[in-house]
């Protein structure tokens, strides 16, 4: 089974925001580094799809004005990329190449070896939506972010002879305690690591011990199933919810 293309439109439908009787005209977003961004017409599609900035409005009193809603910790990149996607309806990275360059090359790891590669910009910045998407409490918002993620690390593993990003591992489980993410990225290294690859990884300090003990756990509890490629089942990696998403 292969995931959606991404590049399509997120098929789905949100709750009507009528039914919670609040009217907004208006809404500003503001974030740490002094950047803000007036949002007119939209403003319901935002509180629709980000809970923070529906419960941070209805904590606010009725404005003329309208409502200024704070976004903190939030880089100004992954803040325009959230926004975009909203609008637009459709995952957009919003690339940074300054904030980015300079990273280290990156181990790529497969079933036979360990080979140094690229750092990929385009993984990262997802990982990063979708940590993002959790803090701002946007199921809806993190299940098409993952499906992007699905798609990507498909093909990143195609491109580069069946290898998977190692260091990406160790940021989320650093990072977050998403378990949807956190097995995703498990399952991609049981996928395609070997008992070899996970020991020469091991021994050279490119995977931590408290990393290999989650593998060998979730692999124990998942026997046989993780043999398949994860970016095939993306069921198995959404938030799970009643009601559906006003990305289109």
């Amino acid at each position: 089974m292969t995931p959606p293309n991404p590049g399509n439109a997120i098929s789905s439908n949100s709750p009507n925001i009528a039914s919670t009787r609040l009217q907004v005209p208006k809404l500003t977003i503001t974030l740490d580094d002094g950047y803000s961004c007036f949002i007119d017409r939209h403003a319901i599609t935002f509180m629709n799809e980000i809970l923070y900035i529906r419960t941070a409005i209805r904590a606010q009193r009725p404005s003329p004005s309208g409502h200024t809603v704070h976004i903190p910790g939030v880089r100004r990149d992954l803040w325009l990329s959230i926004q975009q996607s909203i609008i637009s309806g459709e995952i957009r990275n919003v690339s940074t190449p300054a904030y980015y360059k300079g990273r280290d090359e990156m181990v790529q790891v497969g079933k036979q070896d360990l080979r140094m590669g690229p750092w990929d910009v385009n993984i990262h910045q997802l990982i990063e939506l979708l940590i993002i998407g959790e803090r701002l409490d946007a199921p809806f918002f993190e299940n098409a972010v993952m499906d992007k993620l699905l798609w990507t690390y498909r093909n990143f593993f195609q491109e580069n002879g069946g290898r998977v990003p190692l260091g990406n591992v160790e940021y989320v489980f650093a990072s977050t305690v998403n378990p949807y993410l956190r097995r995703f990225v498990l399952d991609c290294l049981i996928f395609a690591m070997s008992h070899k690859s996970a020991e020469i990884a091991l021994m050279d300090g490119h995977l931590s011990e408290e990393l290999a003990e989650q593998m060998v756990a979730r692999g124990s509890m998942t026997i046989g199933r993780v043999r398949e490629a994860p970016w095939g089942h993306p069921g198995d990696y959404h938030q799970k919810h009643s009601q559906h998403s006003a990305i289109n």
